[in-house]
C-alpha cells in the first residue's frame, strides 16, 4: 500500500557519500530535505558539486542514498521507476542517430512494452511542436529540437514527475529561452509535477513556482517563492516581480558562497573523512 507522502516527491534527511580511489570519501549530499507538491515546478540552483544533480540521480534510482529518503507519490525510487512514474531529461538528448525523431520518442514505450495509461509518440511530438520532423533523424534536427524529443520521449510513459537536469545547458541563449517557454506549455498541458536542475537564475525565476538554493556540503540553504502570475511570457524579465525574485536568490546564493569558504577553513577538506 503507498503511504501517505507530504509531498509529491520528497527527499528526507538525505545523504550521499562517495567512496573515492585510495582512501577515504566525498560528501556529495548533506541532510537534504525537500518537499515538492503535485503539480507543482520547482527549480533548484546552486554552484557546481553542490549534490543537485546527485538528489535527481537518486530520485531516478541510479544512486542509493547513504542515509535518508526519496519518495515519489509515496514509493521509492525503485518502485516509482519500475511503475513509470518517473520521467528524465538530461542535458544530453542522447537520442539514437539511425532512428527518426518520431523512432526515437517511441523509444521509451518498446523498452516497458506497455500502452496502457500512456501516450501516443504522435501526440507527444505535437505537443512539442515537431510533428512536422517527425521523418527527420537527429543529424538533421537542431539542438533544441533534438532536447524537444528527448522531452516528448520522456512523456509517452505519462509520468507523475518529470526530473530535468540541466537539459537547456548546452543550447545558446536564445534557444534555451525559447525552450524554456515551450516548457511552461508543455507542463501546463500535461499537469505533471517538475524538479528542475539550472545553473541559471534567470531560467529558474522565470520558470520555476519556486527556487531552492542549494550549496556545497550544507544541502538546501534556503527557497524562495516566485509570485509572478501565470501564464508568464518572455516580457516576465522585464517585471518587477521578476527582478525582486532573482534578487533575493542571488542574496542567498551569495550567503551560501560565503559560509562554504568558511567551511572549508574550518573544518578542512571533504576528502578522508
Amino acid at each position: 500500500m503507498v503511504s501517505s507522502p507530504r509531498g509529491h516527491f520528497d527527499a528526507e534527511n538525505l545523504w550521499v557519500e562517495y567512496s573515492v580511489v585510495g582512501g577515504g570519501s566525498v560528501l556529495a549530499l548533506r541532510a537534504v530535505d525537500l518537499s515538492v507538491a503535485e503539480g507543482e515546478f520547482v527549480a533548484i540552483v546552486g554552484p557546481s558539486g553542490c549534490g543537485k544533480s546527485t538528489l535527481l540521480r537518486v530520485a531516478c534510482n541510479l544512486v542509493p542514498p547513504t542515509r535518508g529518503t526519496v519518495t515519489i507519490g509515496g514509493r521509492s525510487p525503485a518502485q516509482a521507476r519500475a511503475e513509470h512514474k518517473v520521467g528524465v531529461v538530461f542535458q544530453s538528448p542522447t537520442l539514437l542517430p539511425w532512428r527518426t525523431a518520431l523512432a526515437n520518442t517511441r523509444l521509451g514505450l518498446e523498452l516497458v512494452r506497455r500502452t496502457e495509461g500512456t501516450r501516443t509518440p504522435e501526440e507527444m511530438l505535437n505537443l512539442v511542436g515537431l510533428s512536422e520532423f517527425a521523418s527527420a533523424i537527429p543529424m538533421e534536427l537542431s539542438g533544441g529540437m533534438k532536447q524537444r524529443v528527448a522531452i516528448a520521449r520522456a512523456l509517452t510513459l505519462n509520468p507523475e514527475v518529470l526530473l530535468m537536469d540541466e537539459p537547456f545547458g548546452a543550447l545558446d541563449e536564445f534557444t534555451r529561452a525559447a525552450l524554456g517557454q515551450e516548457l511552461l506549455r508543455i507542463w501546463q498541458a500535461t499537469g505533471c509535477t517538475i524538479v528542475f536542475v539550472t545553473h541559471s537564475i534567470e531560467e529558474a525565476v522565470t520558470l520555476a513556482d519556486r527556487v531552492v538554493v542549494m550549496s556545497a556540503r550544507r544541502g538546501v540553504v534556503g527557497e524562495i517563492e516566485v509570485g509572478i502570475p501565470r501564464p508568464r511570457g518572455p516580457l516576465v524579465m522585464e517585471s518587477e516581480g521578476w527582478f525582486a525574485a532573482a534578487r533575493e536568490v542571488r542574496k542567498l546564493l551569495r550567503g551560501a558562497s560565503a559560509q562554504a569558504v568558511r567551511s572549508e577553513v574550518t573544518e578542512g577538506s571533504p576528502h578522508n573523512r
